[in-house]
């Protein structure tokens, strides 16, 4: 991983730290490709989107699982609206 993270530093001048992101992000969305059993493909990726959500900036979220996953727009959409689901559901056994 370290690798293509060096890789994609230098080809793209991002940081080290957010090319280890793009990279896990990557990896997360060749997952959820190979595997359709498993909808999530990222914790850190779920998390990003849930804090744009919570701050009113669904179609950003949207855009982010879309550039993250290559899912279509409906795809992220729906990706994004059972996450929100599941985390209403995971707060209200909490609060149970």
């Amino acid at each position: 991983m370290a690798d293509a993270a060096r890789v994609i530093q230098e080809d793209t001048g991002l940081e080290l730290e957010a090319a280890e992101r793009h990279v896990v992000n990557m990896l997360a969305a060749a997952r959820i490709r190979a595997n359709d059993d498993d909808p999530w493909p990222d914790d850190q990726l779920a998390d990003r989107v849930g804090e744009l959500v919570d701050a009113g900036h669904t179609e950003r979220a949207i855009l982010l699982i879309r550039g993250e996953t290559g899912m279509s727009h409906a795809d992220a959409e729906n990706w994004m609206h059972e996450l929100m689901a599941r985390d209403a559901d995971q707060e209200e056994g909490r609060e149970r």
